[in-house]
C-alpha cells in the first residue's frame, strides 16, 4: 500500500489456437495431447503470444513460474502458470482510509503485436476465484470483494490505421480491515486528547500540569507518525489526514491554555506585559525629557524582579508589595475563569469536530 502496488497470488492462464500444431491422432497412435516447454524465449519449443501486464511493477517472466503447455490435436494450446501478479496501482477509494474500499486495475495486452495479429479475450468469463484449499485470505488486512473485466480497444496509430490495440482491464476490489486502525490509532488519539483536557482540572501551581499537556501532545504526534508510514506520499487529503489534523490541533490547545493560565496565576503586574519591558519603556521616555543623566537616574523607577514568575518556594504574599498582591489576586481570578470556560467549551467543541470528521466518511 505504501508503494502503491498490489501483490496477488494467481494461476495465470492463456489459451490460443495455432493451426501449425494440428494433427490427426490416428497418425500418431491415438496421441490426443502433447506437452511443450514454454517460458524464457531461448528455452521455448512453441510460439506464444506476448501478453504482458502493462502497468506491471514486476515482469511476468520473473513473478510467474515456467511450466509446460498442453496442446490438443485441434491446435489449441493451453498454458497455466502459478505465481504472483504485481501491478502498479492507481488506487481508487484511498481517500476514505482506513474505511476504504480500494480498486486496482490491471491492463493486459500484447506489447508488440496489434489486434490484427493478437486479440485477447476473456476466457471463461475472464477469472475464477477460489478452487484451492489454500486460496482466499485469513487474518489479513485486505479481503477480496469482487473482480470484473472489461474489453477495451485503443484506436490505431496514424501510421497503421488498420491496426487497433485491444486490451483486457481487470478491476480488483478489496476491503480493508479497519478494526486495527480504530483500536490502535483512532481510539488512542481520542484518549490522548481527553487526557490532555484533564489539564483544565489541575491547579496552575501544580508542576505536573504542563508536563501532562506536553506529554499528551508528544504521544499524539508519535502516533500520527506511525500511521503516516502506512500511506504513500501523495498530495491528496485522506480521511485519516483530516482526523490527524483535527486531533493535533486539539492536542496543542491544552498546552497553550495551560501556559496562559500559569502566566496569569503568577502575574503580579497591573499589565500582562513583561514588567521589565514596561519599566524600561517608561524610563526611556523620562530620560528623553531630562537633560541631565543624574536627574534621569533619580527619577528612574526601580525594577524589583526580572520575571513574572515567583520562586516556587515562596508562598503567596511573601516578598510582595500590596499593589502586587492585589494585582495577583485579579489575575488569578482571570486564570480560574479561563479554566472553568475551557472545562466545558473545549470538550464540547472537540465532540462537534469529531462528529464533523466522522461525517466525511460518507462524502
Amino acid at each position: 500500500m505504501k508503494d502503491a502496488t498490489m501483490d496477488l497470488l494467481v494461476w495465470f492462464r492463456l489459451e490460443w489456437h495455432d493451426p501449425r500444431l494440428e494433427w490427426n491422432p490416428d497418425d500418431y497412435g491415438g496421441l490426443d495431447r502433447a506437452f511443450f516447454t514454454l517460458g524464457i524465449p531461448a528455452d521455448t519449443d512453441l510460439w506464444y503470444p506476448d501478453i504482458l501486464l502493462w502497468n506491471q511493477d514486476k515482469q511476468l517472466g520473473e513473478s510467474l513460474y515456467n511450466t509446460e503447455a498442453s496442446v490438443t490435436p485441434n491446435g489449441m494450446v493451453y498454458w497455466s502458470r502459478p505465481g504472483h501478479l504485481k501491478p502498479s496501482c492507481k488506487f481508487d477509494g484511498l481517500k476514505k482510509f482506513p474505511f476504504d474500499v480500494l480498486t486496482c486495475s490491471m491492463e493486459f495486452g500484447s506489447w508488440t503485436k496489434s489486434g490484427l495479429y493478437v486479440r485477447p479475450y476473456a476466457m471463461g468469463g475472464g477469472f475464477h476465484i477460489g478452487g484451492s484449499e489454500t486460496s482466499g485470505e485469513s487474518f489479513n488486512e485486505f479481503s477480496l470483494l469482487e473482480v470484473t473485466v472489461d474489453e477495451i480497444v485503443y484506436p490505431p496509430f496514424p501510421m497503421a490505421p488498420e491496426e487497433d490495440w485491444p486490451v483486457l482491464i481487470y478491476f480488483v476490489t478489496f476491503d480493508r480491515a479497519s478494526e486495527p486502525y480504530v483500536r490502535g490509532f483512532l481510539f488512542l488519539q481520542i484518549m490522548l486528547n481527553v487526557i490532555g483536557f484533564l489539564c483544565f482540572w489541575l491547579p496552575p501551581d501544580s508542576g505536573e500540569r504542563m508536563g501532562l499537556a506536553v506529554t499528551a501532545l508528544l504521544a499524539a504526534v508519535a502516533s500520527e507518525i506511525v500511521i503516516d508510514g502506512q500511506l504513500p506520499r501523495t498530495k491528496e487529503f485522506t480521511w485519516i489526514s483530516w482526523f490527524s489534523l483535527i486531533s493535533s490541533i486539539w492536542a496543542v490547545i491544552p498546552s497553550i491554555e495551560s501556559a496562559i493560565v500559569i502566566y496569569f496565576h503568577n502575574c503580579t503586574s497591573k499589565s500582562i506585559l513583561y514588567p521589565r519591558f514596561v519599566q524600561w519603556f517608561k524610563s526611556q521616555r523620562k530620560n528623553k525629557n531630562n537633560d541631565s543623566d543624574e536627574e534621569s537616574e533619580e527619577r528612574r523607577i526601580p525594577v524589583r524582579r526580572a520575571s513574572l514568575l515567583h520562586v516556587p518556594s515562596l508562598r503567596r504574599g511573601e516578598n510582595m508589595l500590596p499593589d502586587e498582591e492585589q494585582n495577583n489576586e485579579y489575575w488569578r481570578k482571570v486564570a480560574v475563569v479561563i479554566d472553568e470556560v475551557c472545562r466545558v467549551l473545549v470538550p464540547a467543541l472537540y465532540a462537534i469536530s469529531l462528529f464533523g470528521v466522522a461525517n466525511k466518511r460518507t462524502d
